[in-house]
């Protein structure tokens, strides 16, 4: 459409007269008629915006997309957002606005280095929950949360063939909760940073699938799976499905009520257990991976102390651990083995 012809916007919205190559518009789903339309972006004469996804639930509409505009000075950041300015040349960003039109809150995600995502499928929402993905090329700044499922970059380079996907979850209030790489050390040297790529989608149960591709080898599948191994390459990547259990992913999984304590993390496979309650008679150490998946089962002893050595049993990598009584679960934690 031509930006200086304001037909496509409403008044009372967020940018009803700042011309703009993009609109939002909201349409009643019964009778087709708008509800109100908004331009968005920085500028009426140049590009260098696309959108990665779109989602909504009764409390608004988010927007996840990609800013490449050199000149866009800060336009999707709002005071007091997570990243308010705008990190590097090119950076993601994460938008909500209200029912009736209006910007609430947004946020660029980036580092100095570039970050981009998949255009229309990089964000999925479940219960006050926004999971986003995206791509980071080069590795000399890490976007992860200390702590995360993956908080280094895997594929370490300073060659536009070094990209490492990412993916993060946010609250729909704007709060980041954390940001984690998905790979193996060899994530995403590739000829073309397009063949990269992930896509997010919440389950029903709020567990998150991811479905990507990548030159990964390693880090990506789990025992026991369909393919574990990675079969044959097109164009240097592969595609994979991924499923997390939703108490598996964050910053802090431990959400207990106990004294409990794990140390030392990360470790060799061999751990300890410390509080006292676990002098309490018939409890089980229940062992996962990060899809939810049950590895290790044991019976463990009534003592304020127990000593498990798994070393024989788990490769590198991130595990979640419980402990249960035969009421309910009382302790669980992540912890990484090197």
């Amino acid at each position: 459409m031509n930006p200086s012809q304001n037909i496509m916007v409403t008044q009372g919205t967020f940018q009803d007269s700042t011309p703009s190559y993009y609109i939002l518009s909201q349409l009643n789903a019964n009778t087709g008629q708008r509800n109100w339309g908004t331009y968005l972006g920085p500028n009426a004469t140049e590009y260098g915006v696309e959108f990665c996804g779109i989602e909504a639930d009764d409390q608004g509409v988010y927007i996840l997309g990609f800013d490449g505009y050199e000149n866009s000075s800060g336009y999707f950041g709002t005071l007091g957002a997570y990243k308010p300015q705008k990190p590097g040349d090119a950076d993601l960003f994460l938008s909500k606005f209200s029912p009736t039109g209006r910007r609430v809150w947004s946020t660029y995600i980036g580092t100095p280095n570039p970050e981009g995502g998949i255009r229309n499928a990089g964000l999925s929402l479940h219960n006050g929950k926004l999971c986003f993905t995206g791509i980071q090329v080069f590795s000399s700044h890490n976007i992860a949360t200390p702590g995360a499922y993956q908080d280094v970059p895997p594929s370490v380079g300073t060659s536009d063939n070094y990209v490492n996907p990412f993916f993060g979850m946010m609250s729909t209030d704007g709060a980041m909760e954390w940001i984690s790489y998905y790979g193996g050390s060899n994530a995403g040297y590739v000829s073309n940073a397009a063949h990269v790529w992930q896509s997010p989608q919440f389950m029903n149960d709020g567990s998150l699938i991811l479905f990507g591709a990548g030159s990964a080898t390693e880090g990506i599948t789990t025992p026991n799976a369909a393919f574990p191994t990675c079969v044959a390459q097109s164009y240097g990547a592969s595609s994979y499905l991924v499923k997390f259990n939703p108490n598996s992913l964050g910053v802090n999984e431990s959400q207990n009520n106990s004294d409990i304590k794990l140390y030392d993390n990360p470790n060799d496979g061999k751990f300890s257990l410390e509080g006292k309650a676990l002098n309490k008679i018939g409890l089980k150490l229940n062992k996962t991976d990060m899809s939810g998946r049950n590895i290790y089962t044991q019976n463990l002893p009534a003592s304020p102390k127990v000593e498990v050595d798994l070393s024989h049993q788990l490769t590198s990598g991130k595990y979640l651990i419980r402990v249960k009584s035969p009421e309910k679960e009382i302790y669980n934690s992540s912890f990484i083995v090197k």
